[in-house]
């Protein structure tokens, strides 16, 4: 019997040059100052991190810090009435895991050191996926070339592929609602550069279920204000 040929999304995933997946939640939110968000953003991460745990564990993130030299108000500080005195990036780095302990200790850390802060970004920047490949469950980070490969085209590159397989922010910001009016939202956002989610395999439909399991357990834990689905591929 001869020696099978590995078979994308089947046992690998590949990153491709196109983001092939990407998914936003609008969460409205109720601060009403810059102190309020650093607690609303607390909560944000401490409940994501919960719903993502049968997904994926976040090794590696960085979030950044805006410092006012005076107590603004949280509308002007959104609509860039008054300059920021510093901005900055914290980084957290573990090598199993980076808890909701650990994240909220670290903003707690920014509201306790910096009176008027408020922190506007966090993103991912290490990401280690739990996906069902043919050999089983397969923990997959971006260095891993022998479950994730980088493809050009339609060919294997060897090489390590430029991006995490999913990658994941929030963000607080202003956004429209559904009557076009400017809200303040904290911002969650999924993107993929891998089609694994889109696979028609039993591989793709378990990971595609996993995938919408925690859309779903992040949308009912929030007073969600908008839903961006993946504006590529649709679910099969």
């Amino acid at each position: 019997m001869g020696i099978m040929t590995p078979e994308k999304n089947k046992d690998y995933i590949t990153c491709t040059s196109d983001t092939t997946g990407r998914w936003k939640i609008g969460i409205r939110s109720s601060a009403n100052s810059i102190t309020d968000t650093v607690d609303e953003l607390t909560t944000v991460v401490t409940k994501l991190w919960s719903a993502l745990q049968q997904l994926c564990r976040v090794k590696q993130c960085v979030f950044a810090v805006w410092v006012y030299d005076q107590n603004v108000t949280l509308e002007d500080a959104l609509t860039l009435n008054v300059k920021e005195e510093e901005v900055y990036h914290e980084h957290l780095k573990n090598d199993n895991d980076i808890s909701s302990k650990l994240v909220r200790h670290a903003f707690e850390t920014v509201a306790n050191d910096n009176k008027y802060a408020r922190i506007t970004h966090l993103q991912s920047e290490e990401i280690e996926l739990c996906l069902r490949l043919q050999s089983g469950d397969s923990q997959i980070s971006k260095s891993d070339t022998e479950f994730y490969k980088n493809q050009v085209h339609d060919e294997i590159v060897d090489e390590e592929p430029a991006f995490q397989p999913l990658a994941i922010t929030v963000d607080y910001t202003r956004s429209e609602d559904e009557e076009s009016e400017k809200v303040n939202t904290v911002e969650i956002k999924f993107t993929s550069m891998s089609d694994i989610w889109f696979a028609d395999t039993e591989q793709g439909r378990v990971n595609r279920h996993r995938l919408v399991t925690v859309l779903d357990e992040v949308q009912q834990q929030f007073d969600v204000m908008s839903v961006l689905p993946n504006q590529g591929n649709q679910w099969n």
